[in-house]
């Protein structure tokens, strides 16, 4: 995406919804989040934005992390499923992003047209509904890169839509 349409883009988020833009130069994105999110420098794994204090989870989870992935997978679907790998074999007692909370893989496609898979993790209830945790929204970047998107949700599904929403519409891969 050349700059032009960056900024457009950038403007038309901004316009629709009162937003805060982060500038992740060292992932080669940027994304758009609504007005209060600021990034959280103390979680320093990645780039973290997190939602007004008022807005968050008692336990302080819910937030959007970016960042680059370690392994070399090429391919975004095959990437997920190294991630669900290793979530699976690194917490024997379990972690919310392993197999067993693994809910379903999905394409996306970010408002600039970037396209992504999408792996839904979460709990189903008694009643069938389904308790999301994390969704993690895998791109590549300009250089090739794949990067992730997690948005810790741990909540009901309107937390999930709205966090898909903040990540399918703000988030721009610079140099396309």
């Amino acid at each position: 995406m050349n700059v032009s349409a960056f900024l457009g883009m950038a403007v038309f988020f901004l316009a629709a919804y009162p937003a805060v833009l982060f500038d992740i130069p060292e992932i080669g994105v940027s994304l758009a989040a609504p007005e209060g999110w600021e990034h959280n420098a103390k979680d320093d794994f990645g780039y973290v934005v997190v939602p007004p204090e008022g807005q968050q989870a008692p336990n302080g989870v819910r937030k959007i992390r970016l960042h680059v992935t370690s392994s070399e997978a090429g391919d975004l679907t095959k990437q997920l499923e190294l991630g669900i790998d290793r979530a699976t074999e690194k917490s024997p007692k379990g972690s919310s992003a392993d197999r067993k909370h693994f809910l379903g893989a999905s394409p996306v496609r970010t408002a600039g047209g970037i396209e992504g898979v999408k792996g839904a993790f979460g709990t189903r209830e008694e009643d069938g509904s389904i308790r999301p945790t994390i969704n993690k929204y895998y791109f590549k970047n300009k250089a090739g890169k794949i990067i992730c998107v997690c948005a810790y949700v741990y909540g009901p599904a309107e937390f999930a839509a709205e966090y898909e929403r903040i990540i399918l519409e703000g988030l721009v891969v610079k140099g396309r």
